[in-house]
């Protein structure tokens, strides 16, 4: 099943992978909850939180039906933000050793360029 939006009766929203769903229990994995604030008349800012500890192994979780007020696919630039966030939580080093690998290509650039200089 596809990345999935639920509104909880808490009032939270949270963005999740969801593995199984039944007339009671909603078997769900690496539950992100989604804060959204106005910025402004015309702008928004979301962000994604770890909803619950998170742990680099399993993060399945079981929310009871009567929990949830709706439920809604992801589109595909939710799904996207949701994987990337969820990178960010689980495996923050990866994400400081991938911008120092672009760092790097960036002074590599700069030293490999054939520039001249006129004094």
């Amino acid at each position: 099943m596809p990345v999935q939006i639920l509104k909880l009766s808490s009032g939270e929203t949270i963005m999740t992978d969801v593995l199984d769903a039944t007339d009671r229990v909603v078997t769900i994995v690496n539950p992100l909850e989604i804060r959204t604030e106005t910025l402004g008349r015309s702008r928004m800012n979301m962000v994604a939180y770890a909803w619950l500890p998170m742990f680099e192994d399993e993060n399945i979780m079981y929310l009871h039906q009567h929990h949830i007020v709706g439920m809604a696919h992801a589109n595909e630039d939710m799904q996207e933000y949701y994987v990337d966030a969820l990178q960010r939580i689980l495996h923050p080093e990866d994400l400081r050793q991938k911008e120092r690998e672009e760092l790097l290509d960036v002074i590599q650039q700069f030293a490999n360029a054939n520039t001249q200089s006129y004094h």
